[in-house]
């Protein structure tokens, strides 16, 4: 092709040539493809696009392979759109693995939570289109104790990969609350968590609210918590967001912010229900999960029975140990109902979350 010199004024008296075509999805025409003996030119988008970009894949290899060979430099920077594009979710897996083989800097633009859940934390950002600005996120894993980065890909990632495309991420004490919000959020806003761009996560309880606040202020992620109201639940929800704000504040004089709401006077999501308007919606639970008609005679039958011991801070004068007493059960009265009514709750968390929020969530105008 030099001799077109002889006929056009080219003073380089050179030329390139390169095989490959700009657009990844043509690389396979004008070749002939059979995979698994069906021609590939009858496969779907999804296994075209898969093809070509292993086929990008192996051409960049060979390429780092003459590099070497040459002792020149190579360092091929990647931009990928939603590789993800009509694939099954368990090839979308596969993919990501593919592509971070590749030699070089890939930058993957995904709105898949099955590769963006396949990703390390470290590997992750999030660009976020504000009013006024355009934020880009990331997770220091630094920031984080190896417990904390295993809960957040144990509770989150692995299971939860939406998350990093959520709107808002509501946070609380565990299965109750996450089973009952969704369907007190639709009876409330007439829209599903879905359609609103929420997503609600269990902590399993302990306040461990840390690890999870800092994975959605590290990704510009709105977040609330809903908290029971124990005071050491309370006393640890003022530490972590000391650690999350780098606070020089004493933790009792930290004021907690609108986004962390906790029940009053020591409650927790059941006795709260109790006391604000609920008692028939779960008497209806408990004959339902319990299989009984009767809840006063089952009341009345556990009633005077042990709770169980508890340690004191009264110590035994010849061992130096600590006592511990034995309580009973009080259901006498009005208020023994209602504490009975939330003991037995407490002790079938696992079977009522779901029958009591449907049973709210039909319930009449008292629902506010």
């Amino acid at each position: 092709m030099e001799e077109l010199d002889t006929a056009m004024d080219n003073p380089n008296n050179t030329v390139d040539i390169t095989p490959f075509t700009k657009k990844i999805r043509d690389l396979n025409k004008g070749v002939k493809i059979n995979y698994s003996q069906f021609s590939m030119e009858y496969h779907g988008m999804g296994t075209r696009s898969w093809s070509s970009l292993l086929i990008l894949k192996a051409f960049i290899l060979q390429n780092m392979k003459l590099a070497i060979q040459n002792q020149v430099a190579y360092y091929p920077i990647i931009a990928i759109e939603e590789p993800e594009s009509h694939l099954h979710p368990n090839a979308q897996k596969k993919l990501y693995s593919q592509i971070n083989a590749i030699v070089g800097q890939k930058i993957v633009a995904t709105h898949s939570s099955y590769i963006a859940g396949s990703a390390k934390l470290k590997e992750v950002r999030s660009v976020i289109k504000g009013v006024r600005s355009t934020k880009i996120g990331k997770i220091l894993e630094s920031d984080l104790h190896s417990e904390e980065i295993r809960k957040i890909n144990r509770q989150v990632i692995n299971t939860r990969g939406e998350l990093y495309f959520g709107k808002v991420i509501i946070l609380c004490e565990g299965e109750t609350e996450e089973q009952a919000l969704p369907l007190l959020i639709k009876k409330h806003f007439g829209k599903s968590t879905i359609e609103l761009g929420i997503d609600i996560v269990g902590i399993d309880g302990g306040g461990n609210y840390y690890p999870f606040i800092y994975f959605a202020e590290s990704l510009n992620i709105k977040w609330l918590i809903l908290s029971d109201g124990e005071a050491n639940i309370i006393k640890k929800l003022k530490k972590d967001y000391k650690k999350l704000t780098s606070s020089n504040q004493n933790v009792d004089d930290i004021i907690l912010p609108e986004n962390i709401i906790h029940f009053e006077n020591e409650d927790d999501f059941e006795s709260y229900l109790i006391k604000n308007g609920f008692v028939a919606e779960i008497e209806n639970c408990l004959k339902i999960i319990l299989n009984t008609e009767d809840l006063h005679e089952l009341i009345a039958n556990k009633n005077g029975t042990s709770k169980g011991r508890v340690k004191t801070d009264i110590t035994c004068g010849t061992c130096n140990q600590n006592i511990f007493e034995e309580l009973f059960r009080d259901y006498n009265g009005d208020e023994g109902y209602l504490r009975a009514l939330n003991d037995l709750l407490s002790q079938n968390k696992t079977k009522y979350s779901s029958t009591l929020s449907e049973l709210i969530y039909e319930s009449d105008g008292r629902y506010h």
